[in-house]
């Protein structure tokens, strides 16, 4: 397909998936009485201005602008952003830097990708061993849809590339960060392959294209095993707590696709009905309206993508008024999931401008723009390594040299008077515009820090970051290496890795997963073998074997007493 036939799909996709979410947004979650409070009628079909509390029951009344997004588009561009010039996911930065700083100006996020971000500020945790357990939230049982409305960038990064392989990896990777039930990360591939059919092949997924996408999740498990992080770490600790094999989980949830993709092809060949009313019904049979499985990652992939058939003759506008006006569904996720599918085959952009169109714009045309030749338009994070996220949601905010900073992203200017919340010590929000061009509301704290720039915890703005794209220290900026290589090799069974691989394998981080799954002989030994075999290093092994010998000594030591 002519590339820029393909980029004006892509935009096209991006633009109705973010205003689904900004018409969505408005009902999220509310009975009639609230949406007649927030937008003045009982039926949302344009995008206006509306009052949102946040910060729960102590919290502040937020003015939201025309066209604000949630969550949803926040994370496909905090997705997009560490996705590197030659389509190379930056899954580390991602995970630490965007996830966490994420939370300072998260808008209608879930409570399960939420306490995953709070997680990955641990220093100990990364985005292949982000296994929280609090209170009801478990990283084991997280099957929501936070991570399959966030994935639609690597769709873009791999349309050209014609590499549906390196899309599933890919997909895989950030949806493992948050999400640790297979509906999460099953549910996000489905998705995945549905939007890369629309847009390679400009028709919306039919039922027999939902099933044969089904039939082939069987080789999910091929990409767990050909992915370094994946194998050696998540795996083997996922399977252990799971008590099954990846394999078998995914049949599982094939057959759970099987099932509410057959439940959906019932309801929408009933001609004699109205599309809302088959629509309403398919909501109904699949769940769409039970708290308990309304936000299901595999429920909202399989009604996004009906609605997106029910609508598929009709304006995409059209799709996104009914999703939005289905009260107590998930509204907002299953409009803008539904909006990425028909936005791609359909010329018309939405009628109204979405908040930050332009941005969203500009993030489309530059990962399209793929080279591979070290592009300036890369995204620079600070080093990993050395990076702090911050600790609480109001820390993000922080004065670099006498300018106002988000930590991780860079220089901000407000826009808005401070929102106070309620109380002796209310909480503060304001609003922000990024340099890049997105709008941010952020939570932050009553005198605003200053920081010095030797702590290297905040993000060059983006003058400074081109004139040194080409000078910068490559130990400095990790996301700025440019990897000619990938983890996975889907041409043999064995792994192909970078140049950087060694630095990318940490003895205690291996001798930490290790311990923590109670010195499991299988996972011990693929590690001695990882460290032998890939780094050829007799020094790693050894020194991985002397931290476990230690531990277990402990361990013993401390049992006898």
């Amino acid at each position: 397909m002519n590339k820029s036939i393909m980029e004006a799909k892509c935009i096209n996709s991006a633009l109705w998936a973010a205003y689904g979410d900004a018409l969505g947004f408005i009902t999220e979650l509310a009975d009639p009485a609230l949406v007649q409070k927030r937008y003045g009628s009982a039926k949302v079909f344009e995008l206006r201005p509306w009052v949102k509390k946040v910060g729960g029951r102590m919290g502040g009344d937020a003015n939201l602008p025309v066209g604000c997004y949630s969550d949803d588009t926040q994370l496909r561009l905090s997705t997009s952003r560490a996705i590197s010039d030659n389509g190379y996911f930056d899954v580390e930065s991602f995970a630490k830097i965007e996830l966490p700083v994420w939370m300072s100006y998260a808008l209608g996020a879930g409570r399960g990708t939420k306490e995953a971000a709070v997680n990955l500020i641990r220093r100990d945790v990364n985005w292949f061993s982000n296994f929280f357990n609090r209170k009801d939230l478990n990283y084991f049982d997280g099957g929501g849809n936070g991570a399959a409305m966030r994935i639609q960038p690597h769709i873009w990064s791999g349309i050209h590339r014609n590499s549906e392989d390196e899309i599933i990896i890919d997909v895989l990777q950030n949806s493992i960060a948050t999400h640790g039930h297979p509906r999460g990360f099953l549910g996000a591939v489905f998705h995945a392959k549905c939007l890369y059919l629309s847009l390679r092949e400009n028709k919306v997924p039919n039922p027999s294209d939902w099933f044969r996408i089904i039939s082939d999740l069987v080789k999910v498990p091929v990409y767990f095993h050909r992915n370094l992080e994946l194998k050696s770490f998540w795996l083997p600790a996922w399977e252990r707590e799971k008590g099954q094999s990846i394999e078998l989980a995914v049949d599982e949830i094939q057959g759970e696709l099987n099932f509410l993709c057959e439940l959906a092809s019932d309801i929408l060949f009933m001609e004699n009905e109205s599309i809302e009313q088959r629509y309403n019904k398919i909501v109904q049979k699949l769940g769409g309206f039970d708290p308990g499985t309304r936000g299901s990652g595999t429920v909202c992939a399989v009604i996004s993508s009906a609605l997106a058939w029910l609508c598929k003759d009709k304006s995409p506008h059209e799709a996104m008024v009914l999703a939005a006006n289905t009260l107590q569904s998930d509204t907002d996720s299953i409009a803008t999931m539904c909006g990425a599918i028909l936005g791609g085959v359909n010329e018309n952009k939405p009628p109204e401008f979405v908040m930050d169109y332009s941005y969203i714009e500009k993030e489309v045309t530059r990962i399209l723009q793929f080279t591979g030749s070290g592009s300036r338009e890369t995204f620079i994070y600070p080093d990993v390594s050395g990076w702090r996220a911050p600790k609480t949601q109001s820390e993000a905010l922080v004065s670099v040299g006498g300018r106002l900073t988000l930590l991780g992203l860079g220089y901000v200017e407000p826009i808005s008077e401070p929102i106070y919340g309620a109380g002796k010590s209310p909480q503060i929000w304001q609003w922000f515009k990024l340099e890049f061009g997105q709008t941010v509301l952020l939570k932050r704290a009553a005198i605003v820090p200053e920081l010095s720039k030797e702590n290297d915890m905040f993000n060059l703005d983006v003058n400074t970051r081109d004139k040194n794209m080409n000078t910068l220290n490559k130990s400095e900026y990790k996301s700025s290496v440019i990897k000619n290589k990938r983890d996975l090799d889907f041409g043999s069974n064995e792994y192909s890795y970078s140049k950087e691989l060694s630095q990318k394998i940490d003895i205690n981080e291996l001798s930490s997963v290790a311990i923590k799954s109670g010195f499991d002989e299988s996972i011990i030994g693929s590690h001695i073998l990882l460290l032998i075999d890939k780094l050829e290093s007799i020094e790693m092994a050894v020194a991985y074997s002397a931290i476990i010998a230690k531990a277990r000594i402990s361990r013993n030591n401390s049992t006898k007493r």
